[in-house]
């Protein structure tokens, strides 16, 4: 499996790029609440939570495999990685990448699903402000 670095940073861009909209959109919002009702908030704040907890299902499966790829890397010592490259051992030199690959890919996804996290904190902020007011 020799995958180009052209393919990775493709596959890594269109994810960041995906994010990017999904940002794009929250600061729209964000922008947009200052002039809605409270109603307005509170349908944004329930689709957000259902959003997010559509997302959740898959984030703690990719929150394990991101743990583990930490301590694999952990295990390869500049030394170790040096050694590889002098004996030639593609075979160890390609798992590595593979795992480097996977490890930024996790660390997308795990960005992408806290920008969600985010959006729903920054809802409930606007909604218990909201709240706060209308007690005055």
């Amino acid at each position: 499996m020799n995958i180009t670095n052209n393919e990775i940073t493709k596959k890594l861009h269109a994810k960041l790029d995906d994010g990017l909209a999904t940002l794009k959109t929250t600061k729209h919002h964000l922008e947009s609440f200052q002039n809605n009702a409270e109603a307005a908030v509170k349908v944004q704040l329930k689709t957000a939570k259902a959003a997010l907890k559509e997302k959740k299902h898959g984030i703690e499966e990719t929150k394990s495999k991101w743990e583990e790829l930490i301590e694999a890397q952990k295990e390869e010592t500049v030394e170790a990685v040096a050694g590889w490259k002098a004996k030639h051992e593609k075979e160890k030199l390609e798992k590595r990448a593979a795992r480097a690959e996977k490890y930024a890919d996790a660390c997308v996804t795990l960005a992408l699903y806290f920008a969600g996290e985010a959006e729903l904190a920054i809802l409930e902020a606007i909604s218990a402000r909201q709240d706060a007011i209308t007690v005055k």
